[in-house]
C-alpha cells in the first residue's frame, strides 16, 4: 500500500467529520487568510498521487505525500514532491477552471498559477507543511 492510498483511506474514513477551513499550500493561504471554507468530500489515489475532492468541485492533487495528519480538529499533509489545486473560477463562464502548482525543488517551492486578471504575488516556504486547512 502507497502513502497516498494510505491517505485517503483516512480521508474516506473519517468522513463527513473532517477538519473544514480556509486552505494553505506551503504556507501560502489560497485567497486571504480566513476567506473561504473548503469542505472535503471524498478521496482517491493512483500510485503516488493522492487527489481529495472538495463541495464546490475544487480538487487537489498531492503528488507523493507524507506526513498526514488527518482528523475532525486537523488536516495536514507535511510534505509532498508537488501540489496542484484546481478550483472553478469565481465569476467568470462556468466550467473554467484555474490551477496553482507548487513543486518542491530541494530546499525551494515553485509557484505558479494560470490566474490572468490579476498579478498574484506566491511566495510558498518549504519550512512549512505542503496542505493545511485552519
Amino acid at each position: 500500500m502507497t502513502e497516498a492510498t494510505r491517505i485517503a483511506d483516512l480521508i474516506q474514513n473519517a468522513l463527513p467529520n473532517l477538519k473544514s477551513g480556509a486552505l494553505r499550500l506551503w504556507g501560502q493561504w489560497f485567497g486571504r487568510p480566513y476567506d473561504n471554507i473548503h469542505t472535503i468530500t471524498g478521496a482517491s489515489s493512483r500510485d503516488e498521487l493522492l487527489e481529495v475532492r472538495f463541495d464546490n468541485g475544487e480538487v487537489l492533487r498531492i503528488f507523493e505525500p507524507t506526513g498526514a495528519l488527518v482528523c475532525a480538529a486537523r488536516f495536514t499533509i507535511g510534505g509532498a514532491s508537488r501540489v496542484r489545486w484546481e478550483w472553478n473560477a469565481y465569476g467568470n463562464p462556468p466550467g473554467r477552471r484555474c490551477f496553482e502548482e507548487y513543486v518542491r525543488n530541494g530546499a525551494n517551492v515553485d509557484a505558479t498559477t494560470d490566474v490572468d486578471w490579476y498579478t498574484p504575488t506566491l511566495r510558498p516556504s518549504s519550512a512549512k507543511p505542503a496542505v493545511e486547512i485552519l
